[in-house]
């Protein structure tokens, strides 16, 4: 199982290189987006979620916040609203760090682990802000 998960970690590490490397702009924005969603279909994997209707229900509703929250920030390669962004990603931050300690702090945090819900809320807390990140640097690149 953690072969498997290591191989297509490689694998969306791949595209993600890629379509950074080579796309900019709406293209490499959308690229993105499609391995963002590779990867939340893989994170249910990391969740123990084994059924492939749960995997492709997560993966959609990942897919809806991304939208929203692209709808609510603005398109970047448009303009983007700063007022909006720049908060968002701040907490994100915070997110990120308190998510770090969590995870430092294993063994002792596992009952968190455990629960598989806490680790789907996990995985659109770390994905989603740095999709978005990803996709205001890409359109930056654009220009």
């Amino acid at each position: 199982m953690f072969k498997q998960r290591v191989y297509t970690a490689v694998i969306i590490a791949g595209l993600f290189l890629s379509g950074v490397a080579f796309l900019s702009g709406a293209w490499g924005v959308s690229f993105l987006g499609a391995v963002w969603l590779l990867g939340a279909y893989e994170w249910c994997s990391f969740a123990s979620v084994t059924n492939r209707f749960a995997k492709l229900a997560y993966t959609g509703i990942t897919a809806l916040l991304m939208y929203a929250l692209y709808v609510l920030v603005g398109d970047p390669l448009l303009g983007y609203d700063e007022a909006i962004l720049k908060p968002f990603l701040m907490t994100a931050v915070v997110c990120w760090a308190v998510m770090l300690l969590w995870v430092q702090s294993y063994p002792s945090s596992a009952v968190l682990w455990r629960s598989t819900p806490m680790v789907l809320l996990a995985g659109w807390v770390v994905m989603i802000p740095a999709w978005l990140s990803m996709a205001v640097l890409q359109a930056e690149s654009a220009y």
